[in-house]
């Protein structure tokens, strides 16, 4: 016999205590899901249309940054306007 502990299990061994589910527990979570709302719609584009904008400056970084080591130069988005339109 094992002196010590008044609930007659020995030290290192596991007890694992379990519970049962009652309907209780089970009739907490909804059956049918949520409509999802347009505010919430538009915020999920936005955040994707951002991390798309976000990925391609880091391309168009890292790619000049390549450029720039190999010594070539990238064209650029800038408009030029002609000085004899003026």
């Amino acid at each position: 016999m094992v002196v010590g502990r008044p609930d007659g299990y020995r030290s290192g061994e596991n007890v694992v205590k379990t519970t049962p589910i009652t309907t209780e527990k089970r009739l907490m979570s909804s059956s049918s899901k949520r409509q999802t709302t347009m505010a919430k719609m538009q915020r999920e584009q936005r955040v994707k249309e951002r991390r798309a904008a976000k990925q391609e400056k880091k391309q168009a970084a890292a790619a000049a940054k390549i450029a720039e080591a190999n010594g070539e130069t990238l064209p650029t988005d800038d408009v030029v306007e002609d000085p004899a339109e003026g």
